[in-house]
């Protein structure tokens, strides 16, 4: 169908847990060392919520939690770091579609648009500035005459500062190797999947680019149609992962992170 998945509002699954951490670990609630609970008593808690393994792993500190995309440790963490709290700081980086205010927004169950999602990654990419997303960069004539030039991307205000936004970078830079994207530089990166297979999520970043990339079905409507066992690591694997190994080794910048908050 001819629908624009990009402006479009679909659910981001756990590719929108890293906002749940980082408010956390902004306001104090708790650090990447803190202790949650993967457990089936603490899943009671939040109406049953579980993982794609139905399984549990525990006490895991909050980096772990992130770096596994574990469920119920992030419901429980949402709640530490405040409902609106995380609200108010998703919009803040540029998420512009309104977000329930319940725990299981935490692991993705609230639409977001890609192009949202890209600008909000941004600011772990640049150390905690916004930026305001783009469609064209420059427009030229067939001779190179340029007829329209966007210049130097527009910044917006600084949400967190860098040692908060390197906290969670530091997990996600992990976070190829834990689930096998075979990416030939450093990436960090973050995946998604909603319930049913109906959206597969791959976010990966660089200290110079965002990479957005989703699959699923959709209609003229923008419907939700299931998919067969697609997860959004196999999306990273098959789409994300090629493009960015064709991207040429001028373009990869190694982070440069900040070790203010405790190691992950």
């Amino acid at each position: 169908g001819q629908y624009n998945v990009v402006t479009g509002e679909r659910r981001p699954g756990s590719s929108f847990k890293p906002y749940v951490y980082e408010t956390g670990f902004l306001d104090g609630a708790f650090k990447p060392d803190t202790i949650l609970q993967d457990t089936r008593q603490e899943a009671a808690k939040y109406g049953g919520v579980h993982d794609f393994d139905n399984g549990y792993e525990g006490n895991i500190t909050a980096a772990r939690a992130l770096l596994d995309s574990r469920n119920v440790a992030t419901e429980e963490a949402m709640d530490k770091a405040g409902i609106q709290n995380v609200i108010d700081f998703a919009h803040s980086l540029g998420i512009t579609t309104p977000l329930a205010p319940n725990t299981s927004t935490a692991i993705g169950t609230s639409a977001v648009r890609m192009i949202d999602q890209t600008a909000a990654y941004s600011a772990f990419s640049n150390g905690g500035t916004t930026v305001t997303p783009r469609s064209i960069t420059q427009v030229t004539d067939e001779n190179g005459n340029v007829l329209y030039d966007a210049g130097q991307p527009q910044t917006g205000n600084g949400v967190m500062d860098k040692a908060h936004a390197d906290a969670v970078t530091r997990i996600l830079v992990g976070y190829p190797a834990r689930w096998n994207l075979r990416f030939r530089h450093q990436v960090a990166a973050k995946s998604g999947t909603t319930d049913n297979f109906v959206d597969a999520w791959l976010m990966a970043y660089t200290p110079d680019f965002v990479v957005a990339t989703w699959a699923g079905h959709t209609d003229q409507t923008g419907a939700e149609i299931g998919m067969n066992q697609v997860f959004g690591t196999e999306v990273g694997s098959d789409m994300t992962v090629p493009f960015v190994n064709s991207l040429p080794g001028s373009m990869f910048h190694t982070f440069s992170l900040s070790n203010a908050l405790p190691d992950c």
